[in-house]
């Protein structure tokens, strides 16, 4: 599945385009935030009063979103290099009565090295199996995180955040002080990353603990600590059966113990 990851990643970035583009910016970045769907199973850009932009991951296929929700024209990334797209897309936001001269292609971060980033194609062939389970993961994920955000005060909109691929939730344990320095819980799923090649869930305590203040439960979660701090229900503990039911027993259990160590 890396490959796809890494395809799917790329392709992201053209809806994290549009919100930097066509959106009002925001303070913490979050026009450029993108929001899975669960009825449709895809990623969505924010909303501009024209529309948004849509990702449906298994056909890496572009699509617009008309502000009632229906959606318009489309097409496939398959075969085709940055380049390429940039100028599909350029076409399909002048038909819906945007300025294409007003996107922004440059990103602020550096994407992982992968020969799209160079001049290369998209491609289907060979990833079908995982692009179809990155999907379901994010599917997946999105569920699960959208169920913690109604559980828990303070959490906010469930959000992927282009950079790292991550969907998100951000539960504020201080929403009176500065977001820098109050404490709050982040709870997320990653695809695999630099530190985990594997998918896998996780929870944030802000400011961190002492790492000798961490117990772990062997059967829920562990704990991670170099780099990042932060409770980890990697693929690899995953159960072949009642996954869900064990994932959001190791959230709310890695939550309960976050919550106990910034008080």
């Amino acid at each position: 599945m890396i490959e796809a990851k890494s395809q799917a990643h790329y392709a992201a970035q053209w809806l994290a385009r549009y919100g930097r583009s066509y959106l009002v910016p925001l303070k913490d970045d979050s026009h450029t935030a993108i929001l899975w769907n669960q009825s449709a199973k895809m990623f969505l850009s924010l909303s501009s009063r024209q529309g948004a932009l849509a990702f449906d991951i298994p056909t890496l296929t572009l699509f617009w979103l008309d502000p009632r929700g229906s959606m318009g024209t489309g097409f496939s990334l398959d075969g085709k290099t940055d380049k390429e797209v940039e100028g599909l897309l350029r076409a399909m936001l002048g038909e819906v009565g945007l300025n294409p001269a007003a996107l922004k292609t440059e990103l602020p971060y550096e994407m992982k090295g992968h020969e799209i980033g160079s001049g290369g194609a998209y491609e289907i062939k060979g990833n079908e199996k995982g692009l179809r389970t990155l999907a379901d993961l994010y599917h997946q994920a999105s569920g699960i995180l959208e169920g913690v955000k109604k559980r828990e005060m303070g959490a906010s909109q469930v959000r992927c955040w282009p950079h790292h691929f991550d969907i998100a939730t951000l539960m504020s344990l201080d929403r009176e002080k500065d977001p820098e320095k109050a404490k709050s819980i982040g709870v997320g799923f990653s695809p695999g990353d630099q530190t985990y090649q594997e998918p896998y869930y996780y929870i944030t305590p802000w400011p961190y603990p002492d790492t000798s203040d961490l117990l772990a439960d062997p059967e829920l979660f562990d704990w991670h600590t170099e780099g990042f701090i932060a409770a980890v229900i990697p693929q690899s503990m995953w159960p072949e059966d009642n996954l869900e039911n064990f994932l959001k027993s190791g959230l709310i259990e890695a939550i309960s113990v976050c919550q106990v160590l910034l008080k």
